[in-house]
């Protein structure tokens, strides 16, 4: 069974925001020849009209075996979020996202489920992810837009504190002292009793 190829971005955007971006930009790619389905590495590159991140955006024509796409070199601290579009409501494209074989997908969904055609996935992940792109029937056109992020670092609180401000920090300290002096009275005060019993 032959398609159409698949048509992918150019490395430069000329449009100044990633929506007309996103129905203009194609480039030719590799055709699919039939049976099994061909695999292609995802490069997003840096897009005009997207401040942060890096895109990637895939034109193409979905078939029963499905188009087969994968992405490496990402970290748990990477968004990625990966949005299918479908341009004929009556030609649904189902989406699988997996991360290790290709035919045990974490994540599914299929447009038109949502009633606008669009279906789109964000998650972390570490190392790489798999896409697949397929349909029922061969030429259900279809766009795929990857998007990854920059590198988000944690906000933690330093596990050190400095003996500055622990000493000069009210609470923990000034309660303990407190607790060791009452300690110290009741015991005096039992003493005494026991004292006083006994002289009695």
């Amino acid at each position: 069974m032959s398609t159409r190829p698949l048509r992918r971005r150019p490395r430069r955007a000329p449009a100044p925001a990633l929506a007309l971006a996103l129905l203009s930009m194609a480039a030719s790619a590799p055709a699919q020849d039939g049976g099994a389905p061909r695999v292609f590495r995802l490069q997003p590159e840096p897009m005009r009209g997207v401040d942060h991140g890096r895109v990637e955006v895939v034109r193409g024509e979905a078939v029963p075996e499905g188009h087969r796409f994968f992405l490496d070199g990402l970290n748990v601290l990477t968004p990625v979020s990966v949005t299918l579009m479908g341009a004929d409501a009556a030609a649904p494209v189902e989406l699988l996202l997996t991360k290790y074989a290709w035919d045990q997908p974490v994540r599914r969904g299929r447009t038109g489920d949502d009633g606008e055609g669009l279906l789109n996935f964000r998650f972390r992940t570490e190392g790489e992810f798999q896409a697949t792109v397929r349909a029922d029937s061969a030429g259900a056109p279809y766009q795929l837009v990857v998007w990854v992020g920059e590198e988000v670092e944690p906000q933690l609180r330093p596990v050190v504190v400095p003996a500055s401000e622990y000493a000069a920090a009210p609470g923990p300290r000034w309660w303990l002292w407190s607790g060791l002096v009452l300690a110290l009275l009741a015991l005096a005060l039992t003493a005494a009793l026991v004292l006083r019993r006994k002289r009695a």
